[in-house]
């Protein structure tokens, strides 16, 4: 295809690469490795072509690093093996695809650098588009879920959004790529991108829809979340109600009864924990005064693991000053206690349970029979409240804002505190809300989160088809593109050939037209010739005749030796005239000259033909007249204007030929008038086209004029006839000045 090893065209390959790559992954699929449309396939494969395999190098590179880069910015770091080997697999995949894509391109395109032709079009697209595409997006894919970068659920999606992106990227971009920079099309760029005008307008618009679409979706997906999340927040905060209202409950039962026995206690905790998964368990301890050791009468359920009877009771007793608020009020306490050897937390109510028969005293809180106390498992409560709200797809993690430690009390994903950060980041794109409520007093941080699979999979079928369909369509005016655009540059070729073909026969029929001209004037060079060789003979007869016989005497031998000389010139004129007017005037460069000479060579050659015809010729031209041609071009076509005025008036009565030279502005106007009455005006709109003659057949060709006018164009003039003489009037037109500037002021003009 194309030369050697070339690194600069490897590194602008893959720095165009990753730049393409790194613009389309802004509308990947999670985690970041396949867009819907990826324009760098497209790329590659066009430079490929252009270029040949040796930009594989630059194509695997470009690869590599764009995988690189998508890893660091979903990790920040290469710390695993996966983060290391999945991008090099990825590149392998790509470079594979191309090469196997090249190689099928070389086989069936027969190593053209750029389709042009409609069949290499399509060949092409099929194969590099739809074809090939299925190598990089399988090997990339699996590698995914070997490396657990994508779940076995979303693989599938994973490696049709793969597909179908480098699909799509070949079939919109690489015909635009090589338009743009393959040899195959010779137009200017400015023509170029008028073509791709249509192309770049369809992406764009495909583009403005797709992220509109996608907008409107994420914006009804955040809304929708949003409500989630405060119906999760809401849950949670009714739940912790609930479970205080269980307690009032069981507070009711007691301040309603004169004496609960412990069969009864443990008959209504039992039925209590039972239908409360989050109570762990109840307590009743009966106020004694304070001298006195609080004991606890009894307690459900019967063995308590963690926290035993006494410690329960320091714990009670450390909260003097709130259950002496708690009376006041008659409300619950809101406290929390650490379970250090459970899987979660703990935390307790207590309940004052009022003696109605006895006088209120809320200060020594004497109207008191003791505290029911509650002790319920955080993440059973936070799970009951959520058990209808989540999926698999939506995180939430509750933390406790008390104290400098901000414990986590509750995930549904299996993460720790610290993957927080990660996953509510600007980088993760994970949809979060936050919301604060009070739990029992205490201040939690509840964060709800989407994932980005669930934001990929709750795109709708709308949105995927106008992506697909626009990009199909944009494929179809790229391919209709790059059709016109092959067929524009095979006719251009073929105009070109045809060009070169139609100036090659032109510059033969000139050819043909100076030599039969020649040819027509031989016999009147000839002539010319002859007079003056019959004259040398006779005075070379006469000095060899006199010297023999002694009579030849010094001044005869001058007079005799001028007289041959004079002779010998005139020949030596006439043949020049001959050579002059026979050299091929493509090796002739334009300059300034002077005229008169151009035309004393033109009519040199027919001078024989006039006197024998008696055509009186009459040049009036001033000797000091330039034009600015070429020389040997303009004498053959003044050779043929002067040649069809003397075969016009050659049988007239009245027989004459001017050839006249005036100056206009910046031009000079040669005209050459015969004594002829004009031409009609029918035969004056012919008269210039190819092939037509007014001459007898065998007499002209009918190139002479078409030929002459052609002439005189390339040497900056023109030539016309002249309807408004009385007489046959041809004017030939020429400058006087070079198209850079003016003569140089020693010369002098008309």
């Amino acid at each position: 295809m194309s030369g050697g090893f070339n690194l600069q065209k490897l590194i602008i390959i893959a720095l165009g690469y990753f730049g393409l790559g790194h613009l389309s992954l802004l509308m990947a699929v999670p985690p970041g490795f396949a867009s819907p449309v990826f324009p760098a396939a497209g790329f590659a494969i066009a430079m490929m072509l252009i270029y040949g395999r040796q930009m594989l190098l630059g194509i695997f590179l470009g690869s590599l690093l764009l995988n690189f880069n998508v890893v660091f910015q979903s990790n920040n770091s290469f710390s695993t093996l996966a983060s290391v080997a999945h991008p090099i697999i990825i590149a392998l995949g790509s470079s594979l695809q191309f090469l196997i894509s090249h190689y099928f391109l070389e086989y069936s395109l027969k190593k053209p650098k750029a389709p042009v032709e409609l069949n290499q079009i399509l060949k092409f697209l099929i194969i590099a588009g739809p074809f090939g595409c299925l190598i990089a997006a399988t090997i990339s894919s699996f590698s995914a879920f070997l490396f657990n970068v994508v779940s076995a659920d979303i693989l599938f999606s994973n490696w049709f959004s793969w597909y179908i992106g480098d699909t799509l990227g070949v079939l919109v971009f690489a015909p635009g790529f090589l338009i743009l920079y393959s040899k195959s099309f010779q137009q200017k760029l400015s023509a170029k991108v008028v073509f791709l005008t249509p192309l770049l307008f369809s992406f764009s618009s495909v583009l403005v829809m797709h992220f509109y679409l996608s907008q409107l979706e994420t914006l009804e997906l955040k809304k929708s979340f949003i409500r989630i999340n405060e119906r999760v927040a809401g849950s949670i905060q009714r739940t912790a109600n609930d479970y205080s209202l269980a307690l009032k409950s069981f507070k009711a039962f007691f301040e309603s009864s004169d004496q609960v026995t412990k069969s009864e206690f443990t008959a209504y905790g039992e039925n209590l924990i039972f239908s409360t998964k989050g109570i762990h368990s109840v307590f009743w301890l009966p106020k004694k005064d304070n001298s006195k050791q609080l004991e606890v009468s009894f307690y459900v359920p019967q063995s308590l693991k963690l926290y035993d009877r006494f410690e329960l009771e320091k714990i009670v007793h450390s909260k003097r000053d709130e259950i002496k608020d708690m009376c006041r009020y008659n409300r619950l306490s809101d406290s929390v206690i650490r379970n250090i050897e459970d899987d979660g937390q703990l935390f307790f109510r207590i309940a004052p349970v009022i003696d109605f028969d006895m006088p209120f005293d809320f200060k020594a809180c004497k109207h008191v029979k003791g505290y029911l106390v509650g002790v319920f498992l955080t993440k059973k409560v936070i799970q009951q409240a959520l058990s209808s709200l989540l999926d698999d797809e939506m995180g939430v993690f509750v933390q406790s804002l008390e104290g400098s430690a901000k414990r986590l009390l509750y995930t549904n994903a299996g993460l720790r505190a610290s993957d927080l950060k990660g996953i509510i980041g600007k980088k993760s794109g994970n949809i979060h809300q936050e919301t604060r409520i009070k739990f029992f007093g205490q201040d939690w941080r509840i964060v709800s989160y989407i994932s980005l699979h669930k934001l990929s999979a709750n795109r709708s079928f709308k949105n995927w088809v106008v992506l697909i369909l626009g990009m199909l369509f944009s494929g179809l005016i790229s391919c209709f593109t790059l059709t016109m655009l092959g067929r524009n540059q095979i006719l251009e070729t073929e105009i070109l050939e045809a060009t070169n073909r139609i100036k090659m026969q032109e510059a033969k029929a000139q050819d043909e037209a100076r030599l039969k001209s020649i040819g027509e004037f031989a016999s009147g060079i000839a002539h010319e010739i002859n007079n003056p060789l019959a004259i040398i003979d006779g005075y070379a007869e006469r000095l060899l005749k006199e010297a023999r016989s002694k009579d030849l005497t010094n001044e005869k031998a001058v007079r005799y030796g001028i007289k041959l000389t004079k002779t010998v010139t005139r020949a030596t004129n006439i043949v020049d005239s001959l050579r002059k007017i026979s050299r091929d005037g493509q090796l002739v460069e334009m300059q300034i000259l002077p005229l008169l000479p151009i035309i004393e060579t033109s009519i040199g050659i027919l001078k024989e033909k006039f006197r024998k015809s008696g055509v009186e010729v009459n040049i009036l031209v001033p000797d000091k007249a330039y034009v600015y041609c070429n020389e040997v071009q303009i004498s053959q076509a003044l050779l043929n204007l002067i040649g069809n005025a003397f075969y016009a008036v050659r049988d007239l009565e009245e027989k004459w030929i001017v050839v006249e030279a005036l100056r206009a502005d910046s031009t000079v106007q040669i005209s050459v008038t015969d004594s002829g009455k004009g031409i009609s005006e029918d035969l004056q709109k012919r008269i210039f086209d190819p092939f037509f003659t007014t001459k007898d057949i065998g007499l002209g060709t009918g190139l002479g004029l078409s030929i002459s006018k052609e002439v005189v164009r390339a040497n900056g003039g023109k030539l016309y006839y002249d309807p408004s003489s009385s007489h046959t009037k041809f004017v030939m037109e020429l400058m006087i000045t070079k198209e850079d500037g003016p003569w140089e002021d020693s010369i002098t003009y008309l």
